[in-house]
């Protein structure tokens, strides 16, 4: 792979997270959880001005009930994981189709803890092994351009959602919940 694109993939790879570790135990504000995500992901930002995280988008969440209900002003761990995984999921699925998901089980906030930890352990597997990849499986190669490559990475992208949609069509199908009733 050309070395300047190596360096592009290496710097996009290069994203913080926020751990669970970084959420405190306590309740917060929602101004608080948007000061949270925009310091420590503030590095994550393609433009210097780019909102990650905003109220609307933290209330559509809750109007959609992809979270659950707030109780007062402050959101709790468990609700400020539910936002970051909508946060996460929301680039290739629906708020609708993350809500069928995270509906789907009553989730603890321990699962949902362990739920949230798995997936960025195998994030991070994917950002440390993806270049190594890309080059072993002749994707990318020294001769590869721009232009090519960014065709493969969109194709990656497109199976990656493909695969995903398959998932959820099977193992979270639309209104599972609503024929259960209708069948009482």
């Amino acid at each position: 792979m050309n070395k300047e694109l190596n360096t592009i993939i290496k710097d996009a790879l290069n994203t913080n997270e926020i751990t669970l570790h970084d959420i405190p135990g306590l309740d917060l504000y929602v101004d608080q959880i948007i000061t949270l995500v925009d310091n420590l992901l503030k590095e994550n930002k393609r433009f210097p001005d780019e909102k990650l995280l905003t109220k609307t988008m933290i209330n559509n969440y809750s109007k959609a009930r992809v979270i659950k209900p707030i109780k007062g002003k402050k959101y709790s761990k468990l609700q400020i994981i539910q936002i970051l995984i909508t946060y996460y999921m929301k680039n290739t699925l629906t708020i609708d189709e993350i809500k069928r998901v995270l509906n789907d089980h009553e989730f603890t906030a321990e699962e949902i803890s362990e739920y949230y930890q798995n997936y960025l352990d195998k994030k991070n597997i994917i950002k440390a092994s993806l270049p190594d990849y890309l080059m072993t499986n002749d994707l990318i190669n020294d001769n590869s351009d721009p232009m090519e490559t960014l065709l493969i990475m969109t194709a990656i992208s497109d199976q990656a959602k493909k695969i995903s949609e398959a998932i959820l069509d099977n193992c979270y199908p639309e209104n599972t919940k609503k024929k259960e009733k209708n069948h009482e």
